[in-house]
């Protein structure tokens, strides 16, 4: 018996633009979520923009849990529909949502919102978008009318919820792999601390030298206004933003956005091997480059000189980054800039101890690597067999 199909309309009770607001006084703002925000299936919080919104959108932009938010407009057609469903946190802030999104509000009496997020993810719902967008100026604008009109499958309610159950533990062994990450960073910090002591204590009596001698620090650039010109993006220069930083292992590989020509000449671009530290939101994240890319001036790059070892100093960073936040000013959200950052006393034991734990890290971290692959391919396993069901 075929999986009855509805039209997307007929099942969604609010389908709108977001909003953009004034950016001259973000201290004033609100927080607006942006397409960089849309994580899989939740809505990561980092680097939300903070914008004065008018009394009207403060009101009727609001994002309810359960709403679907969708990317309408990029520079890169593969980012175009990626969706997430919103979950309201705990900090009792109210979101919104940008001019480049597009909120769904579900009918949950006749769809449940995670399997109409699950199909717009799925490969057939991801195909079905290649005929929704068009071309202007270099941007990819999604076609509301026929996004609206598509026909999603619409199987029982009851039926819903058996196979999001089945997704969800898709999910969890997933997440088993994000534990896997976190027994590798214990491990890297139990050996850190057998080698070297605890670097705010600093048992061992090593010199302490500030930040800023061991290497170069100097901020990322995004200089161009406004921030979401479209003729900044779309083009083939990888742009890692705080998110990517916050998430990644000890290398950052991935990126959700890149530069055109355009965008490239308002920042730069850092070689592999650079050391990317958060300076916003998520104060004093880092990670290592392992593609030549460019970042925003929310994140400041490393490079170390003849005494000091990216791979080492990353791990002292990890060590100290709560006392970082603690010193950091607060106004919209917490933010350090390079003067605090270069004045941070860091030990500096010998470069051939660094350079000995620096092999321990890449070791284990293959080994890490190797027991994921496992964790996605279980993940892949439980995906495709609920995948025809979908389909």
């Amino acid at each position: 018996m075929s999986t009855p199909l509805i039209c997307l309309e007929d099942i969604t009770i609010l389908s709108d633009n977001g909003t953009w607001g004034d950016e001259s006084n973000p201290n004033a703002g609100m927080p607006v979520l942006r397409s960089t925000n849309i994580q899989e299936n939740k809505v990561v919080l980092d680097e939300v923009a903070w914008r004065d919104l008018s009394k009207k959108h403060r009101e009727s932009k609001v994002m309810q849990t359960g709403d679907l938010l969708v990317t309408t407009s990029s520079g890169s057609p593969q980012l175009i529909g990626k969706c997430c469903i919103f979950q309201q946190p705990e900090n009792g802030l109210r979101y919104y949502f940008s001019n480049f999104t597009m909120r769904l509000r579900i009918d949950a009496t006749k769809m449940e919102p995670k399997w109409l997020y699950y199909w717009l993810i799925s490969e057939r719902g991801r195909n079905v978008l290649a005929s929704m967008n068009s071309t202007t100026s270099g941007l990819r604008n999604l076609n509301k009318n026929l996004y609206l009109k598509q026909k999603i499958p619409c199987p029982e309610l009851q039926e819903q919820r058996r196979i999001i159950a089945i997704l969800d533990k898709a999910d969890e062994i997933k997440s088993t792999s994000l534990q896997i990450q976190d027994s590798r960073i214990r491990i890297i910090q139990s050996v850190f601390v057998e080698m070297f002591g605890d670097p705010i204590i600093n048992p061992n009596n090593y010199p302490k030298i500030l930040f800023g001698e061991l290497g170069t620090l100097d901020r990322g650039k995004s200089k161009h206004r406004p921030r979401n010109d479209p003729r900044l993006l779309g083009g083939t220069h990888p742009l890692i933003q705080t998110g990517e930083i916050r998430l990644a292992d000890l290398f950052v590989n991935t990126f959700n956005s890149t530069y055109s020509d355009f965008g490239l000449a308002q920042s730069r671009k850092w070689p592999a091997g650079t050391l990317a530290i958060t300076i916003a939101a998520n104060i004093a994240e880092s990670a290592i480059l392992g593609i030549e890319a460019c970042f925003p001036d929310s994140i400041v790059g490393f490079t170390p000189n003849s005494n000091s070892n990216s791979v080492f100093i990353k791990a002292q960073l990890d060590f100290l980054k709560d006392r970082i936040s603690e010193v950091a000013p607060q106004s919209a959200q917490k933010n350090i800039n390079l003067k605090i950052l270069r004045e941070i006393p860091m030990i500096c034991p010998p470069i051939e101890i660094q350079e000995q734990f620096e092999d321990f890290v890449r070791n284990a971290t293959q080994i890490f690597d190797s027991a994921n692959k496992g964790i996605d391919m279980a993940e892949e396993l439980a995906k495709s067999s609920v995948q025809s069901l979908i389909n």
